[in-house]
């Protein structure tokens, strides 16, 4: 399982940068799918709190809550790369 968890984690970065662009370009869909395969991911690691933050996304954007879900989306960027 080690060598699954340290595949997500250095893809992770990537997948970040790739939802930061379908912020700029307002491709929700893009978005909701990247949250969707995080929550996912995260979840099977172990990883709990960006698991929910994930789901949040996830909802918020189904929602058409862009507003907040920016916001989440900041936080996820933020726990994943340390950078606001």
């Amino acid at each position: 399982m080690q060598p699954l968890i340290r595949i997500f984690l250095e893809r992770l970065p990537t997948t970040i940068n790739n939802m930061e662009e379908t912020l700029k370009s307002s491709d929700w869909l893009a978005m909701a799918r990247y949250a969707h395969q995080i929550k996912g991911t995260a979840g099977s690691f172990g990883y709990g709190s960006l698991t929910n933050k994930a789901s949040q996304l996830e909802k918020c954007l189904k929602a058409d809550d862009i507003q907040t879900a920016t916001q989440i989306y900041k936080d996820i960027k933020c726990y994943v790369l340390g950078v606001e």
